[in-house]
C-alpha cells in the first residue's frame, strides 16, 4: 500500500525532472484528493487486516476465532474494489495526460456502491409494493379496479372466504394437493412427518 504511494511519487519527481517542469506539487485539489484517497485506502486496509487476522488466546495459544473470508463476496469484496481503485487513480494522477482528470475515475466507488443498494432494495421495495407477477394477482382484492391494492388480510379476500370459495393457492400447493389425491407416497409421507 506504501509502495504504491512512493512509486506515485517517484513518478511524478522523475517525470519532474525530465519535463524540466518548476512545479513538482500538483495543485492544491489534486493534493487533497490523494491525500483523502490515502486516509480511506489506509482504514480499509487496516480493517480488512483486522478482520482477516485470527484472534488466539494469550494464555493458550490456541485459535479463538478464525479470521474472515478475504476473498468473500459483499463489502469486503467492495472494500478491496475500493483499494485497488484508489491506488489506480493516485498512480494515474502521476502521469502527465490523465492528471488531476484521472480523479474521475474515483466516482466508481460511490456508483458501484448506490448500484449495489439498489439491487438489494429494489426486490424489497417491490414486495412492499405488492409484487410483481402472478403474486401481485393473488394478493390483491376488491379495491383492484381502482387501481388500489387490497392485501387479503385487509378484507379483499377475507370476504370471499365468508362466502364459501376457497383461498387462493399456488401452483405447487396445487400439485401437491392433486398428487395426495392420488394418493403419491411422497406426499403421504411428508403429511405423516407434520405435527397436525
Amino acid at each position: 500500500m506504501v509502495g504504491v504511494n512512493v512509486t506515485a511519487l517517484l513518478l511524478r519527481l522523475l517525470l519532474a525532472l525530465i519535463r524540466r517542469r518548476s512545479t513538482f506539487f500538483p495543485g492544491i485539489f489534486s493534493t487533497f484528493l490523494h491525500l483523502g484517497a490515502f486516509a480511506i485506502s489506509v482504514a480499509l486496509y487496516n480493517h480488512l487486516n483486522t478482520v482477516g487476522t485470527p484472534r488466539k488466546d494469550p494464555g493458550t495459544g490456541r485459535v479463538v476465532q478464525s479470521g474472515a473470508d478475504l476473498d468473500a463476496p459483499g463489502l469486503l469484496e467492495w472494500a478491496w474494489d475500493t483499494i485497488y481503485i484508489t491506488w489506480l487513480c493516485q498512480l494515474l494522477s502521476a502521469l502527465p495526460f490523465p492528471g488531476a482528470k484521472a480523479w474521475y475515475l474515483y466516482l466508481a466507488v460511490p456508483s458501484i456502491a448506490c448500484w449495489k443498494v439498489y439491487t438489494i432494495a429494489k426486490p424489497i421495495i417491490d414486495s412492499m409494493r405488492g409484487g410483481g407477477g402472478a403474486a401481485q394477482g393473488q394478493g390483491q382484492g376488491q379495491g383492484q379496479g381502482q387501481g388500489i391494492p387490497v392485501p387479503a388480510a385487509a378484507g379483499g379476500q377475507g370476504q370471499a372466504q365468508g362466502q364459501g370459495q376457497e383461498e387462493p393457492i399456488s401452483k405447487r400447493q396445487a400439485k401437491l394437493k392433486a398428487r395426495m389425491d392420488r394418493g403419491d407416497k411422497r406426499v403421504q409421507q411428508v403429511e405423516r412427518r407434520r405435527p397436525a
